[in-house]
C-alpha cells in the first residue's frame, strides 16, 4: 500500500495484534472493536478498502456503499479456503497470478473475470529464482513453508506432520533449509 503513495491507515478489529502492526508500518492503526466505531471512518475521500483475510467482521465495512471492496488473496494455495464462493462479495479480488483465477472455475465458483486484478506476489518479489538445477549449486539453498491447518475439515492439512523428514532429507542432500512457517503453525 505504501508503493501507492496515497493516505492509508489501518484497521484492526481486535486489539491483540496493535503492536505487531504499529511496528510494521508508519501508516496510522486505529482499533475499532465495534459496529458503531466504523461509521466515523466512512468520509467523502475514502475511496477503497482492502482486506486481508476474509473474517466475518469484514461484513460490517462492506455495508458501506460506494467505496471500493478489495480482498487482497494474500496466500496461493490449492486449500479450500483461497476459492471459496465468499470472495464474491468483494468488487476486485487482487490475486497473484492466473492459478488462482482458474482456481475459482475449477472448483465450480463462479466469479467474473473482471473480479480478479493479477498483482503478482509483492512480500516474494525479491526472492531469486534458481535457473539451473539445484544439483549444479555449490550452495544448495531450500525454502521450506508449510501451510496452516484450516479451522473447516476441507483443510485441515499441512506437510508440517512429516516436517522433520522432509527437511532431514533435503539436508541429507546437501541443502541449507530456510524454514518459514506460516505464522498460526
Amino acid at each position: 500500500l505504501s508503493r501507492l503513495n496515497r493516505p492509508y491507515l489501518v484497521v484492526l478489529r481486535t486489539p491483540g495484534t496493535f503492536a505487531e502492526t504499529v511496528a510494521l508500518t508508519s501508516a496510522p492503526v486505529l482499533v475499532r472493536r465495534y459496529i458503531s466505531e466504523l461509521d466515523v471512518l466512512i468520509t467523502s475521500t475514502l475511496k477503497t478498502i482492502f482486506y486481508v483475510n476474509t473474517a466475518p467482521k469484514n461484513l460490517h465495512m462492506l455495508q458501506y456503499l460506494g467505496i471500493n471492496q478489495i480482498q487482497l488473496n494474500h496466500g496461493d494455495s490449492d486449500k479450500a479456503p483461497s476459492y471459496r464462493r465468499i470472495f464474491r462479495m468483494y468488487d476486485k479480488n487482487f490475486v497473484a497470478g492466473q492459478a488462482a483465477i482458474d482456481r475459482f472455475a475449477n472448483n465450480g465458483v463462479v466469479v467474473p473475470r473482471e473480479a480478479f486484478e493479477i498483482v503478482g506476489r509483492p512480500q516474494v518479489e525479491a526472492v531469486k529464482i534458481e535457473q539451473a538445477p539445484i544439483a549444479t549449486r555449490d550452495l544448495k539453498r531450500v525454502l521450506y513453508a508449510p501451510t496452516w491447518y484450516g479451522y473447516l475439515q476441507d483443510s485441515r492439512y499441512s506437510s508440517l506432520p512429516i516436517g522433520e523428514r522432509v527437511v532431514r532429507a533435503l539436508m541429507n542432500r546437501g541443502c541449507v533449509v530456510v524454514f518459514r512457517p506460516h505464522p498460526w503453525i
